[in-house]
């Protein structure tokens, strides 16, 4: 079967794991790291690196450190154009953020992982530093949370239970995830506080398919300053308005 990982050939499971880990670093890294976290021999590394860097994926600089390449972000941006969910949800978007003036996301799942695949920023002068392309552990933040409530069940439970992120100090723990999932899946609708980005709130509510599982989550984000507890009651059904209409075009 396709999606099984144990038909994906070694090669290619090597390369997209040297792939995956110079995309995890917060800098650069050297061959020898490389090998070390993966525990793939340095010649190994090598070729296949090697192939990486003259195919464009991989940028090796002049202390001979790798990071992405730019073939990646052309590669992105194809997905991101292509992307139907991004597609049928854009005008909705836009009627929200018009509606609010912060910044909107659309989040889709990626493994345990949330992706911006979609932001429409705030004509505010602060705003909210994210980017379009950024991953998020599926515990941390109202996308991530609104999408993680609406997984089938025991996906649910394995990320929660391997849940160790703590981003910021309003990070929530395990115990703290379960009683918040439970509300979220009550509610449809979830607010952050400064979970992942100190100083920052968001509200999101989930974009379900036909089986009530999340295929998205649509979010508004912002300075803790600007969201009132007047604006937050009017805003939120306002979100999941959204989230309702983008699933309706899907869907229905």
């Amino acid at each position: 079967m396709m999606g099984e990982e144990k038909s994906i050939p070694g090669t290619l499971k090597k390369a997209l794991r040297i792939l995956e880990f110079v995309a995890s670093g917060e800098s650069a890294c050297t061959l020898s790291e490389i090998s070390s976290a993966l525990d793939i021999p340095k010649p190994t590394v090598y070729r296949l690196i090697n192939g990486l860097v003259l195919n464009g994926y991989i940028l090796q600089d002049t202390n001979k450190r790798f990071q992405l390449g730019y073939k990646l972000l052309v590669l992105g941006g194809v997905v991101r154009q292509k992307s139907v969910i991004r597609q049928v949800a854009l005008p909705f978007l836009k009627e929200l953020q018009q509606l609010t003036n912060e910044t909107v996301h659309l989040t889709v799942p990626d493994g345990k992982y949330g992706v911006y695949l979609e932001k429409l920023e705030s004509s505010n002068a602060i705003r909210l530093w994210t980017t379009v392309g950024a991953k998020l552990p599926l515990t941390v933040g109202a996308s991530m949370r609104a999408i993680l409530a609406f997984l089938p069940e025991k996906k649910r439970e394995e990320i929660i239970a391997e849940h160790n992120s703590k981003l910021t100090a309003s990070t929530f723990n395990k115990s703290q995830l379960k009683k918040v999932m439970q509300e979220t899946r009550k509610n449809h609708y979830t607010i952050s506080f400064g979970e992942a980005d100190s100083g920052a709130v968001a509200l999101a509510a989930p974009v379900l398919d036909n089986q009530n599982t999340a295929v998205a989550a649509v979010s508004v984000a912002g300075p803790a300053g600007r969201f009132t507890q007047e604006k937050l009651a009017k805003w939120m059904p306002e979100v999941k308005r959204c989230a309702d209409k983008i699933m309706k075009a899907l869907f229905v």
